[in-house]
């Protein structure tokens, strides 16, 4: 009001963030930690909020049994690790592998000692991130691909990992997988390609079916009223799309429990639908922008959402 000398906020809480990842520690106490455009990682706990480090803020990780040891990251390949929840180190590691712009990481189900980073090498961590060893190279895959872009672990078969690999010729990634991700000699590891995918485009999220591994969910960030959600059954892909309409899907989780509840982030909100249901439901009270990431704190019985454009975003779990 005095010609631009002074300035006071005028944005009433609005939450701006440009939201990539987010993760949750398993405490009652929310503790959220995020990775975002510009902004790098970025931490609620108790209550407050703090600044890990800079850069663009990618995949993050908060231990599932200790909660002060925690994994932030930025671009091609950043890794930043605390063991105290406020001060970050960069590791060097996960530079051994090119991640280009976005950094993929994701910890073990079950062996919580053991931590992944994609790029042009797949690289396992046994030790939290001190020494790194490569589990997929790309270059054994063929000259027609280029990098193993993100992966997927699974909460109900630990030794189940899918990869999604990105092609020079077509934007149609390939998906591989194993089932023995977690043996001790990275040579033992046994890879498959699954067959071709039915759509182009990018894939935004995948699930492998709690039931059997050998089926799972793949989710395509496109605004097609069908050909947006498939499953492959054992023997063929199946559209399960349904009545998600036109929104552009950027995220999928999978509630553990009996109903096996799936989420669905788009930029309409997020719709889920259980086991038993045959259609998807909107959840209400999200502003309309891409919801890029999802977590579920089981303790405190919540989920997250992670938005690009307004931040983080909690809600009660429906059951």
């Amino acid at each position: 009001v005095d010609g631009g000398v002074n300035w006071e906020s005028a944005d009433n809480g609005i939450g701006a963030a440009n939201v990539f990842a987010v993760s949750v520690a398993q405490t009652p106490d929310p503790q959220v930690l995020y990775g975002a455009y510009d902004t790098g990682g970025n931490l609620l706990r108790h209550g407050m909020w703090y600044h890990t480090n800079w850069g663009d803020g990618f995949n993050t990780i908060i231990h599932p049994d200790n909660a002060d040891i925690m994994f932030a990251t930025s671009q091609n390949g950043g890794l930043y690790k605390s063991v105290d929840a406020f001060s970050f180190e960069e590791t060097l590691g996960s530079k051994k592998t090119k991640t280009e712009w976005h950094t993929w990481i994701d910890i073990h189900p079950v062996d919580h000692h053991t931590i992944y980073c994609s790029g042009s090498q797949l690289q396992r961590s046994r030790d939290l991130g001190k020494t790194w060893e490569t589990i997929l190279d790309i270059k054994d895959i063929g000259e027609h691909v280029f990098n193993c872009y993100r992966f997927f672990l699974s909460d109900a078969h630990p030794g189940v990992m899918y990869v999604t690999v990105l092609s020079n010729k077509e934007v149609r990634p390939e998906i591989w997988r194993t089932f023995n991700v977690n043996v001790a000699d990275p040579e033992q590891i046994l890879w498959e390609k699954m067959p071709a995918l039915p759509s182009l485009g990018w894939v935004s999220g995948m699930v492998a079916d709690p039931n059997d591994p050998k089926k799972f969910y793949t989710l395509f960030s496109n605004r097609d009223a069908k050909n947006k959600l498939w499953y492959w059954n054992g023997s063929d892909y199946v559209d399960e799309t349904r009545n998600l309409g036109h929104c552009l899907a950027e995220s999928m989780i999978l509630q553990r429990g009996t109903s096996q509840r799936m989420y669905i982030g788009t930029d309409y909100g997020v719709f889920t639908r259980s086991r038993g249901e045959t259609e998807w439901t909107l959840l209400t009270g999200l502003p309309g922008v891409d919801v890029r990431s999802l977590a579920i704190n089981y303790d405190a019985r919540k989920l997250i959402a992670g938005t690009y454009g307004r931040g983080i975003w909690m809600a009660d779990l429906p059951d």
